[in-house]
């Protein structure tokens, strides 16, 4: 069906849209025939409804759930519509006391606390430290590194243990690993790589993938970084051991608890980009190595540091140098005038 081009989550995100259409439109007695397709005028009054009552985002989302709800319908649909556009802006702009509190990106600091706390000498600890390092050090998506669920999990989304892992060294003897991911956000279907640069030190992802690897030791069938729920012994040669996805919730839920108890405070699952992007341009790694890193064209890469550079800029007391982010910046203007972008690109 159309529906299973939607990820799990994305669909129960757009699911909210339809529900709260219907039960406005209960609230109003309109007519089930004027309500597919959905009239501007039915649209802008949805939204006008809502307005200073939700966030920008669920009203993006409210309205992004609708347009596939009528999509899968075959039905007409009119957020074209100068009245929907405008209702939708208003929705927005009056739901900005919503607005989430900008959460600080992961550091080294956080991931250093977390390998102290985890034993990864055991399934468990070696995949939360992996998924931690490699989702941070390949600035790729939590959601691209874990399962949503038992039931949401897909090899058409998520990494099996028989995606493809290369590892390689360059001819300056560092050890690298690509590993293939079926689907991205950006990319859809055509997937992605993690690429991972060996350090040398106790947070290396080459080392903690190695770790994971082989302590896990996981079937074909299995995510990448699921793990078996009792340590795996030698003696355990028909690998009998059942296994668990890793799920995101369970994985922030364990994080956090030892962040906060160090008083770093909660993050969310992009706070791993953030944090792993700023982490490889302080580390001195050129912006073009690191878009490259984390799947971004170069306009989309500073477009990204933009957006970023805020939540960058509010956690720079605690873990950042201002000069380190100035430099940053510098070698941000350095990237744009070799890519040839334009000056509104920053």
């Amino acid at each position: 069906t159309l529906s299973r081009s939607l990820s799990e989550t994305t669909l129960t995100t757009y699911a909210a849209g339809p529900l709260c259409f219907t039960q406005f439109c209960n609230r109003w007695s309109i007519d089930k025939d004027n309500r597919m397709p959905a009239s501007p005028i039915l649209l802008s009054a949805f939204l006008g409804s809502h307005a200073g009552t939700v966030s920008s985002p669920t009203a993006k989302n409210w309205v992004a759930g609708m347009r596939m709800w009528h999509i899968i319908n075959n039905a007409e649909w009119h957020s074209d519509h100068e009245w929907v556009r405008l209702a939708l802006r208003t929705a927005c702009k009056e739901g900005s006391r919503f607005k989430c509190p900008l959460r600080s990106p992961v550091t080294i600091r956080h991931l250093r606390v977390l390998k102290e706390h985890l034993r990864t000498n055991e399934p468990y600890g070696a995949a939360v430290f992996v998924v931690a390092i490699v989702t941070f050090f390949g600035c790729h998506r939590l959601g691209e590194t874990t399962v949503p669920s038992n039931t949401g999990f897909d090899s058409k989304l998520h990494a099996t243990r028989a995606s493809e892992i290369t590892f390689s060294t360059t001819a300056d003897g560092i050890e690298t690993v690509d590993i293939c991911i079926p689907w991205t956000k950006t990319t859809k279907e055509a997937g992605g790589t993690i690429i991972l640069t060996a350090h040398g030190d106790d947070i290396c992802p080459v080392e903690a993938l190695k770790n994971h690897l082989k302590i896990n030791n996981l079937p074909k069938e299995a995510s990448l970084f699921a793990y078996r729920k009792n340590p795996v012994s030698n003696k355990d040669l028909n690998n009998t051991i059942p296994w668990v996805h890793m799920h995101k919730q369970d994985f922030l839920k364990m994080v956090n608890h030892f962040w906060t108890f160090h008083s770093l405070g909660a993050i969310n699952g992009h706070s791993f980009r953030i944090g792993g992007t700023v982490a490889l341009l302080l580390a001195g790694v050129p912006p073009k190595m690191v878009a490259a890193t984390g799947g971004w064209t170069s306009l989309a890469f500073l477009g990204y540091w933009r957006r970023i550079e805020d939540i960058v800029t509010a956690a720079t007391s605690q873990a950042y140098r201002q000069k380190t982010i100035t430099e940053i910046g510098v070698a941000f203007e350095k990237f744009r005038i070799q890519q040839n972008l334009p000056v509104s690109s920053l």
